[in-house]
């Protein structure tokens, strides 16, 4: 049984499958429970638009907002990755969260694997992604050392080719870009972070193997990483934890799903499919 239940919100009750990630996650060591992490992905700039019905938007709106009497929120770092910066609907909306968010862009992958909906396992078996709730995501944070930039991008791409491979159906995102995490030591304006978001853990030791691991050690002056879960009682899970464990990290930081979801429960095959 989960620590706590997660709460779906609306943009499942509704089947709004153009919102494939929306997850709240918290740190599990209890060292800071005020801080929340959201983390979203869309699948358009329309889909970004709209996924929140129009009292949705304005609850949102005062949850950021400086009013003391609705403001919930005290300090906030945000970041938006490869935004529709010709979508004058999506940008002030975000504008209007007062947030203060860079636009980032990623380097290599994708924010969203187009093979994830298409990939030719899913015509063979289409029953592949029958296991909900099992979902995690992993960010690797990355100070390169002087000169090792390059050299660490180049290795960072045997990752992203997960994305690049026709029969990738399990990888929802893979993607390098500049740190969206907020910015303080020992990280600087050259850091480097990789995010996967995966429906299972289920084959991620072998993509991010020790030997790789390690060569990215050899190449950054710090390394943390951190992985979230939506169940950290799957064997598998646990596994890829006690891999990250063995690889001696900088810092290994383990993190929940209570709300949400890191994959839309509409990317898995239904009851009825599976039968």
């Amino acid at each position: 049984r989960r620590r706590n239940p997660i709460h779906h919100p609306p943009v499942v009750a509704n089947e709004r499958k153009g919102c494939c990630c929306y997850a709240y996650t918290r740190e599990m060591d209890g060292s800071n429970p005020l801080s929340v992490r959201m983390f979203e992905i869309f699948a358009s700039a329309e889909d970004a638009a709209t996924h929140l019905t129009h009292h949705e938007g304005e609850t949102l709106t005062e949850m950021f907002s400086e009013d003391p009497e609705t403001k919930i929120m005290t300090k906030t770092n945000a970041a938006i990755i490869n935004p529709p910066e010709d979508n004058a609907q999506v940008m002030a909306g975000h504008s209007a969260l007062g947030l203060g968010s860079k636009p980032l862009r990623t380097f290599d992958g994708a924010l969203l694997n187009p093979h994830f909906f298409t990939s030719s396992w899913l015509t063979r078996y289409p029953t592949i992604r029958k296991h909900p709730g099992l979902s995690v995501m992993v960010e690797l944070r990355l100070e390169p050392k002087a000169g090792c930039r390059e050299q660490l991008m180049k290795g960072l791409e045997s990752v992203t080719m997960l994305v690049k491979n026709r029969d990738g159906w399990s990888i929802l995102s893979c993607f390098v870009s500049d740190p969206w995490w907020k910015p303080a030591a020992p990280f600087t304006s050259q850091s480097v972070g990789l995010c996967i978001v995966c429906v299972a853990a289920m084959g991620m030791k072998h993509h991010l193997r020790r030997s790789l691991i390690t060569s990215f050690k050899e190449s950054c002056s710090a390394f943390h990483c951190v992985m979230t879960a939506e169940n950290w009682e799957d064997e598998m899970t646990q596994e890829l934890f006690e891999h990250f464990e063995d690889c001696n990290l900088d810092r290994l930081e383990k993190r929940e799903l209570f709300a949400g979801f890191l994959v839309h429960p509409s990317h898995f095959a239904t009851d009825a499919t599976a039968a």
